[in-house]
């Protein structure tokens, strides 16, 4: 264990096997294997360990909150939920568990729920750095920048070294990094030992701090340290952009949303008004474009979520043929879409706090709008736009944890033209009309942009959608590697 917290992970893999030939029935061991093949990358080897020591000791809460975390770095959300929820009915004042499943509640959209449980952590645990960290990123999405940056340096009294700390501090503190805190960080990546997950973040809060100072060459390189150190870490865990795997799915969703279907499908789903869609690339004027909206008194901003992935995820098995998405829609008919349409709103209901329309801002939905137009066909969709260099440099230039093609210049112009390929179908195509936006437009004239997307989702116009900037909401994109 002390050797994992030094980041020398492979001599601490060999003092746990040996550990376990000692006494090979010690759940506790498993569980330590586990969070080092975590740190290492090797998750769905962590996700056995730590199923193994559940299976010696169903009770051992850490192992569920592991498990937790395991699914995270996996992209399964909702298996993470699940855990965490089983570790705090075995232990409800556990803090790494409190804290957690808040940051995991807040990312799936439920903020009031996520932000109560870190405050209930916050008091429980006020000298534990994770419950700072975790507590600061919920504040920065607030919008509180100088109450972050206050628990962002608890966070590193307590853990000096710790990399995400160190990067939401460079990135959302307030104020620029100290000369000495510079000098600190550079130091810490001198280190021959250093946990993979720090190397991303340490690289990538100086890149953000050269970036500030206009020191490009600088920043460029942290950046592409950063990235090339994510993209071995994702490589090991298996979650690496596969671009001919990326490519053979645009193929198979032209293929399977053709004019043909369309035209079968042109009386299916509900007529349901109050989803909103807006897509296109991260870093494209997404959040822009919803925190406009949001500022009408009949929209909630919902954020980024996963409910359209769930949908597509479990499609087959609703359908229960035997071909996955998307030539599973095949099997879709007006009675099984209206079904599924009601289920979707009904779930979006719950998030949108009474009002009438609820935004969704998950950039890769553009995968999906002929499922969209299929299921919702009264909901407005907004197609984000904006100069191809800017996207992808920015892509690039973000700590993500969870978009793989942002880590290489080459995927990246890779990833943009199936993107490309596959919007210039669903133009072609979709029965429902879509409403392009052009970030540099939107900048250049906002009030004409703002008034065409409000008319766009048959609202009245609101003069609040002017003065976007005032208005106070929670605003979350995707999050970055997190401390553990």
């Amino acid at each position: 264990m002390a050797l994992v917290r030094q980041g020398r992970l492979t001599e601490a893999l060999t003092a746990f096997h040996h550990a376990l030939r000692v006494e090979p029935a010690l759940a506790e061991t498993y569980l330590h294997l586990g969070v080092a093949l975590r740190e290492q990358g090797e998750l769905g080897k962590a996700v056995g360990y730590f199923r193994h020591a559940l299976r010696l000791r169903p009770g051992l809460v850490e192992a569920h909150n592991q498990l937790g975390l395991a699914f995270v770095d996996l992209g399964d959300l909702e298996a993470a939920e699940a855990a965490y929820r089983e570790a705090l009915g075995l232990q409800p004042e556990s803090v790494s568990v409190l804290v957690h499943l808040g940051a995991l509640l807040e990312e799936l959209g439920e903020g009031d729920k996520g932000a109560e449980l870190l405050q209930r952590a916050l008091r429980l645990g006020p000298d534990e750095w994770q419950t700072h960290t975790h507590y600061g990123a919920s504040l920065v999405n607030l919008g509180r920048f100088e109450e972050a940056r206050t628990h962002f340096l608890r966070a590193l009294e307590i853990q000096p070294g710790c990399g995400p700390t160190w990067f939401f501090l460079a990135r959302d503190g307030g104020r620029p990094l100290s000369d000495a805190d510079v000098a600190y960080l550079q130091a810490l990546l001198q280190r021959e030992h250093l946990l993979p997950r720090d190397r991303v973040n340490l690289h990538f809060a100086l890149g953000r701090v050269h970036d500030r100072v206009k020191e490009f060459d600088e920043a460029f390189h942290h950046c592409e340290q950063g990235n090339a150190c994510k993209a071995r870490l994702l490589e090991l865990r298996g979650t690496a952009y596969q671009e001919d795997a990326h490519a053979r799915l645009m193929d198979r969703t032209i293929a399977a949303f053709g004019p043909a279907y369309f035209e079968r499908s042109r009386s299916f789903g509900v007529p349901a008004e109050e989803p909103i869609f807006i897509v296109g690339m991260p870093r494209s004027g997404i959040s822009l474009v919803e925190q406009i909206l949001a500022s009408h008194p009949a929209v909630h901003g919902a954020g980024e979520l996963r409910l359209l992935k769930q949908f597509t995820d479990n499609l087959a098995s609703e359908l229960g043929g035997a071909s996955a998405y998307p030539d599973c829609r095949a099997g879709l008919d007006a009675e099984t879409s209206r079904r599924l349409g009601e289920a979707y709103v009904e779930k979006l209901r719950r998030l949108g706090r009474g009002k009438a329309r609820i935004t969704d801002k998950m950039p890769m939905n553009f995968h999906h709008l002929g499922v969209i137009a299929t299921l919702l066909p009264r909901a407005p969709i907004i197609h984000c736009r904006r100069d191809a260099r800017d996207v992808c440099w920015s892509c690039y230039f973000q700590n993500f944890r969870d978009i793989a093609f942002a880590c290489d210049l080459r995927k990246l112009g890779a990833y943009y033209r199936q993107y490309e390929r596959l919007m210039a179908h669903w133009r072609t195509v979709l029965p429902v009309p879509m409403l392009e936006v052009c970030y540099e437009e939107m900048v250049a004239d906002p009030e004409r942009v703002s008034r065409e997307i409000v008319a766009f989702c048959r609202l009245p116009w609101h003069e609040g959608c002017l003065d976007f900037h005032q208005t106070q909401r929670v605003v979350r994109t995707r999050p970055p590697l997190q401390p553990a």
